[in-house]
């Protein structure tokens, strides 16, 4: 067998080389979308057409069976690493899209969680404010009291006691010892006894009484609630103005 002449041992070279591209290439294109799967696929048949050359043709042209050979390699090659980097920036762009979208939805959790807060503690402060079950209400202090005040609770009145009446009788020996009046002296003090059984009483005057229903006129519904209250009167606290007036009169 001859020795293998300088461009033979190159073409050979050019062959294993287009001949290793291809396998690695198959290799890749399983990991790529199936477009460019299918072109690198293409590609690296070619390449292995390239490097199955007989051995009569590699004796005969070299030269040529090398170019050749490096041609597919490189062609196959360089859409490889196309492929690969686009598959990557692909890859870096689903990645940087899903970390701006965690990024985005943390974001939006936390603010959902500072405004249930917020929420939660107006909540709060509000039922502290609120008034409780036994607090009286604007409402319920308007429909007890039309004048704008709370009646006072009803007190019945004290009776004083009954001052004790004088004796209306003296004693029997006071009686006794006392002088009888004579005749003439029972005669003048009959007419001086009568005269002043003769007067009448002083009728009472009419107007005293419009005097006060006007003096109470001019007070407000509380000053005459008070003023009922200090004269002892009772059932005055859904009694009118005018009712009001009526009883004080």
């Amino acid at each position: 067998m001859a020795k293998a002449t300088k461009p033979q041992r190159a073409a050979l070279d050019a062959l294993d080389d287009a001949a290793h591209a291809a396998k690695q290439a198959r290799r890749a294109a399983k990991k790529l979308p199936k477009k460019p799967a299918n072109k690198i696929r293409d590609l690296a048949d070619d390449a292995v057409d390239a490097a199955d050359v007989s051995m009569k043709t590699l004796r005969k042209r070299p030269k040529k069976v090398a170019a050749h050979a490096r041609k597919a390699t490189d062609r196959l090659t360089a859409a490889t690493k196309a492929a690969l980097d686009k598959a990557a920036s692909k890859a870096a762009l689903r990645a940087e899209a899903q970390r701006i979208k965690k990024e985005a939805n943390r974001a939006a959790d936390q603010k959902r969680k500072k405004r249930e807060a917020q929420e939660s503690a107006v909540l709060s402060a509000d039922a502290t404010a609120a008034p409780g079950p036994n607090a009286e209400t604007p409402l319920a202090d308007a429909r007890t009291d039309p004048g704008g005040s709370e009646p006072a609770p009803r007190t019945r009145p004290t009776r004083k006691p009954a001052a004790a009446k004088p004796a209306a009788s003296t004693p029997a020996a006071a009686r006794s010892t006392a002088p009888k009046p004579t005749a003439a002296a029972q005669a003048t003090a009959e007419p001086a006894a009568r005269k002043p059984a003769a007067r009448k009483p002083a009728p009472r005057k009419p107007a005293a009484k419009p005097a006060v229903a006007s003096d109470l006129s001019a007070l407000t519904v509380v000053q005459l609630r008070q003023r009922a209250r200090d004269a002892g009167k009772t059932g005055f606290s859904r009694l009118t103005k005018a009712q009001l007036i009526d009883l004080l009169a």
